[in-house]
């Protein structure tokens, strides 16, 4: 309640400057954070909007314009602000991460393999990259070369979960079932209570008639559903 308070404050004091200064693009820009945090978003991309015309140069406004897009579901107009600020700086990881992930989403593989390899070229390390890459590689039904994504994902961070979800998924696709197993039972090593990934593991296990390990996997799912 008291930062329900303060924010309120805070959203009333800016408006007040804003209509002082209409035409500051700083004081827009952090009005429409507050407004973000009030849970605005209507308010906060009206206030953006005018922060991105008032200073179109500013990298960081265009993102928070672009959240708000895609926050709002107008995925189109949120890709457009994200390549407005790729447009100002062509290494920004953040916006290049998005971008893919937008092509992603709509089907658009070979721009989001282009962007991908744009933030590799950037971040050799980062793990989203790859598992994107991955991705657009299983989408393309290149399941070694999307291994080889997944497990470099994993590589830098051993503990993520959809990078070791998406990886049995191609080795159930490419027949490896032992592997896909392990891929699973790692999955539940680090999160016992993930049901898809129990669930798979007892299909799995029926599929190589192994029916005492698939009703334990069941077993445990039940008992989890019931927790």
């Amino acid at each position: 309640h008291e930062l329900r308070v303060a924010l309120v404050g805070a959203a009333t004091e800016f408006e007040g400057a804003v209509q002082a200064d209409p035409d500051n693009a700083f004081l827009r820009g952090r009005l429409a954070v507050l407004y973000v945090r009030k849970g605005d978003l209507k308010k906060a991309l009206e206030e953006g909007g005018e922060a991105v015309r008032l200073d179109p140069g500013d990298p960081e406004i265009h993102l928070l314009v672009a959240g708000l897009y895609a926050s709002l579901g107008e995925e189109s107009s949120a890709l457009e602000e994200y390549l407005a600020v790729l447009k100002i700086d062509p290494k920004h990881e953040e916006a290049l991460l998005y971008v893919s992930a937008l092509y992603l989403k709509t089907g658009n593989l070979d721009k989001a393999e282009e962007s991908i390899k744009e933030l590799l070229a950037v971040n050799p390390d980062s793990v989203l990259a790859h598992y994107y890459l991955g991705r657009v590689r299983a989408r393309n039904k290149l399941y070694l070369a999307a291994e080889e994504s997944y497990r470099k994902a994993l590589e830098l961070h051993p503990k993520f979960e959809a990078g070791m979800m998406d990886l049995a998924l191609v080795y159930e696709l490419e027949g490896k079932f032992d592997d896909a197993i392990k891929t699973y039972r790692r999955l539940l090593e680090v999160n016992p209570k993930g049901a898809w990934g129990r669930r798979r593991l007892g299909e799995l296990y029926i599929g190589q008639n192994k029916l005492d390990e698939a009703l334990s996997q069941f077993q445990s799912l039940e008992s989890a559903e019931a927790d």
